[in-house]
């Protein structure tokens, strides 16, 4: 933009101030305010999502590594299991069973997902899962 047309457009917004500044304060107050509302949701948001997170993380637990099979059996060698189990780097273990199963005889089918997993150690692990004393359902 050259020096004469920034000339005009400062005229402009000039004399629109001048002849209504009224209207001109407040439409730019409510401008002002409608970025400000739009920030404030932004911020609202992303506070929202992360203690969402942060919940979810809590129940599910955090494991530090996830030991999955190799054989198409599906299975983890139980003698891995105990030399990981007896390693003084390894704080805990909770072993998780995980499988799909179908539901049903008929073109209805249903596949359900199935997760079995050791209540006394994955309670260590998502301490969120446990019962409180005194809590209500």
């Amino acid at each position: 933009m050259n020096s004469s047309a920034w000339r005009l457009s400062w005229w402009l917004i000039r004399a629109q101030f001048h002849s209504r500044r009224t209207a001109t304060a407040l439409s730019m107050l409510a401008i002002a305010l409608g970025v400000a509302l739009g920030y404030a949701i932004h911020l609202i948001n992303d506070a929202a999502l992360a203690d969402f997170s942060q919940a979810m993380k809590s129940v599910q637990g955090e494991p530090d590594a996830v030991i999955t099979p190799q054989d198409s059996a599906g299975r983890v060698p139980l003698a891995l299991i105990n030399e990981l189990a007896q390693d003084e780097a390894v704080a805990l273990i909770a072993p998780v069973i995980e499988t799909r199963v179908r539901i049903g005889h008929t073109s209805g089918e249903l596949t359900v997902r199935l997760i079995g997993l050791d209540v006394f150690s994955a309670g260590l692990l998502m301490p969120d899962l446990l019962p409180r004393q005194g809590a209500s359902i």
